[in-house]
């Protein structure tokens, strides 16, 4: 997890640590995870739906 990923995670709500966010995906999942938490740390609208989303669900 780079310093960009890490900045999604905080974005979402999620934690900041490597290890934990590692930790919350199959070790095959990790680089999708990562991928997606580069994309929240650009795209503050897409955070803002993922976040209305887990409030609804």
């Amino acid at each position: 997890m780079d310093r960009k990923a890490l900045d999604g995670a905080r974005r979402l709500g999620l934690p900041a640590s490597p290890e934990k966010l590692a930790g919350l995906v199959s070790r095959r999942e990790v680089p999708l995870l990562a991928d997606g938490l580069v994309h929240a740390a650009l795209d503050k609208p897409m955070v803002d739906e993922v976040l209305a989303a887990a409030d609804r669900a």
